[in-house]
């Protein structure tokens, strides 16, 4: 008596539903955590962009010896991320736009200077430079009001 043995190949039905409902859960654990974690990321990255490109004109200003200006209204913002209400002081009010002489120096800044940025969450981060043309990042953990 010949019997033949057929050959197994691929998968049950059963092995196909355990691997989506296991890809299902590790989604939804996940995916919950990305829509929390997202307005943070984009208000952080929206502050370096700001910095950064504030430094690359400062650098550029020196590297030509020529005056450089930084107009931070052409950066676009992503969504989530807009632009919190500027400081009391009108002296800390970010100018438009940030001219840097051949030294690298802001010549239209009178003391040091704050952009401020808040995302949907209501979490503030902002770029402050001083009269030397130093940058740092800030940030207030009471809504906009005290700023470090």
């Amino acid at each position: 008596m010949n019997i033949s043995l057929r050959e197994n190949r691929g998968f049950t039905l059963i092995e196909v539903v355990i691997v989506i409902c296991i890809i299902g859960l590790l989604a939804g654990a996940f995916g919950t955590g990305m829509v929390r974690w997202l307005p943070d990321y984009r208000l952080k990255r929206s502050v370096t962009e700001f910095r950064s490109a504030l430094q690359h004109v400062r650098l550029e200003a020196v590297k030509n010896n020529t005056n450089a200006d930084f107009d931070y209204t052409k950066i676009n913002l992503p969504s989530g991320v807009e632009m919190a209400p500027p400081p009391l002081n009108p002296d800390k009010i970010f100018p438009v736009p940030v001219t840097f002489n051949s030294r690298g120096f802001p010549t239209n800044l009178n003391a040091e200077s704050e952009l401020r940025l808040k995302n949907s969450k209501g979490v503030y981060k902002g770029v402050s430079i001083n009269i030397v043309g130093n940058s740092r990042v800030i940030r207030s953990n009471d809504s906009g009001i005290t700023w470090f």
